[in-house]
């Protein structure tokens, strides 16, 4: 489960990158 939110984080930073 811990691993999850990790990824969730890391996904979303990706995200945001993508989108600047």
């Amino acid at each position: 489960m811990v691993k999850n939110s990790f990824i969730s984080v890391i996904f979303q930073e990706k995200k945001e990158e993508n989108s600047g």
